[in-house]
């Protein structure tokens, strides 16, 4: 997913390739499961509008990795692209409406979670969820020693 959203192609090329079906195979070879890395290539793109603002938010969370050395976390990220502008008028456009529509930060954050590699939010429901072909998040029984020791310890 991420060769494809740093692949430097405009969003109408990205658009293009995923409504003719030709994006390169390369760009999900490595997955463990490459039709679903290429139902989400083709769900990301569907429209150069989408793709532009899917272009733009990986440019930034990219910025932001590379400014901090780690990934940010996802509220960083969404308080970032609140505040910073897309240069497409198309990403800019759905940045803005994303960010103001009745769901609010919630359909926002949403979208940027689409396009990051990795979610750092170790939520319970996703603990066993591959995604982008990689495990995620901290192993169960990690996470459970880890909270039992914080329980014995309240």
């Amino acid at each position: 997913i991420s060769s494809a959203l740093a692949s430097g192609k405009s969003p109408d090329t990205l658009s293009l390739l995923a409504n003719q079906d030709a994006l390169p195979e390369e760009w999900t070879n490595g997955l463990s499961d490459p039709s679903v890395g290429r139902l989400r290539l083709l769900r990301l793109f569907e429209s150069p509008e989408i793709a532009a603002f899917n272009v733009y938010a990986y440019k930034e969370y990219i910025r932001l990795r590379g400014a901090g050395g780690v990934p940010p976390p996802l509220l960083h990220f969404l308080q970032h692209v609140e505040r910073t502008p897309a240069a497409d008028e198309r990403a800019e456009a759905l940045r803005l409406r994303f960010s103001r529509s009745g769901e609010g930060a919630r359909e926002l954050s949403a979208r940027l979670r689409e396009v990051t590699p990795l979610c750092v939010a170790g939520c319970p429901e996703c603990l066993d969820a591959e995604r982008f072909g990689q495990r995620q998040y901290l192993d169960r029984p990690l996470l459970k020693t880890i909270l039992a020791e914080y329980r014995v310890g309240s």
